[in-house]
């Protein structure tokens, strides 16, 4: 009788056992991204990067016996087994010694998977496409080191693009703060002094240095706070954390100004924006100043009627009486969202 050979379930079969292959090389190449990590959060780095090859010799001086014992199937699950408890282990780890004893774990696995694997493979397939069929193993071990090398990267890159925005954010709130001390000092009749600081991460000593230094002190922040961010399920490490500072006077202007200070120093800010502009690209910008005069005193208002200059400057207010120190421009009535 004629046999007949369902390809589709012999694929299967040799794909899933080649996931083996996958990781395989997924966690023999993964750890190459963090070593920085683990240096900073235990101040050293021992043997836990080649510790992993003590585990893949007892894996295959196991898998043999395993094998002919439980059979091919049974031993790839147990391998299974060990990576898991190694991933599972090598994420809530405390100290370098449990990391160690994690990474020897998914040894195990490597080296069992490393025998019982392509074995499985060749014994489920026909001799006609038994080649090609175990060659998924190898091809599988590659995709995993390019799956590993491709997640370091990325995760690489996201520290990368966090320094560099904190390197440009923090150059560009210098120069918010030089134009704005300025306005804020015009507007207040030189009566107070504003005060803007740039804020971010706690191990970043000096947002103004060089990116390399705030990408090393950013990912000592990472791994630092690794437990922590595991723990809340958030992330607390990265630009999103930064703020601004402001003081009016040197006191917090958020906990203690007045409306009235509050208003300037945003008005203040708005015309560093537009001072900005206008160096970076040299053309004037129309402002747009809504309900500005509301909460400011008169000599406030004044400053703001009569001396901003420089491109159109569009000012709204509900109050007529505010336009009396008007001197010069024109004044547009708005009734029933109509000019009249």
């Amino acid at each position: 009788m004629k046999s007949t050979v369902n390809f589709s379930y012999l694929i299967f079969l040799s794909v899933v056992a080649a996931l083996g292959g996958f990781l395989f090389g997924y966690d023999a190449a993964v750890i190459s991204g963090t070593i920085s990590q683990v240096t900073a959060r235990f101040s050293q780095v021992g043997w836990f990067v080649g510790c992993a090859l003590i585990g893949s010799i007892i894996g295959v001086l196991m898998a043999g016996k395993l094998s002919d014992r439980w059979g091919r199937k049974v031993t790839m699950l147990v391998a299974a087994v060990f990576f898991s408890v190694s991933g599972i282990a090598c994420a809530f780890v405390g100290s370098l010694e449990q990391l160690v004893v994690a990474r020897i774990l998914g040894g195990i696995g490597i080296g069992v998977v490393s025998i019982v694997s392509p074995l499985y493979i060749s014994e489920v397939s026909i001799a006609q496409y038994r080649g090609r069929l175990v060659s998924l193993y190898q091809l599988a071990v590659t995709i995993g080191f390019l799956g590993a090398y491709l997640t370091n990267f990325q995760l690489l890159h996201f520290s990368q693009s966090g320094a560099v925005l904190i390197y440009y954010r923090a150059r560009f709130c210098e120069r918010l703060a030089e134009y704005a001390r300025i306005a804020h000092r015009e507007c207040s009749g030189g009566r107070e002094e504003l005060g803007v600081e740039y804020q971010t991460v706690s191990t970043i000593s000096d947002p103004l240095a060089p990116i390399e230094t705030i990408y090393d002190q950013l990912r000592a922040h990472q791994a630092s706070h690794a437990a922590a961010e595991r723990a809340s399920r958030m992330c607390l490490s990265g630009p999103h954390k930064d703020d601004i500072a402001v003081t009016i006077g040197g006191v917090n202007a958020r906990q203690f100004s007045s409306q009235g200070q509050t208003r300037t120093a945003a008005l203040a800010f708005k015309l560093a924006e537009r001072e900005i502009y206008r160096e970076i690209t040299s053309r004037t910008p129309l402002l747009l100043l809504d309900d500005v005069l509301s909460e400011l005193d008169p000599k406030r208002q004044e400053y703001v009627l009569n001396r901003i200059s420089g491109g159109q400057v569009f000012i709204t207010c509900c109050e007529e009486d505010r336009l009396g120190t008007l001197l010069s421009g024109k004044v547009f009535h708005i009734a029933g969202g109509a000019v009249v």
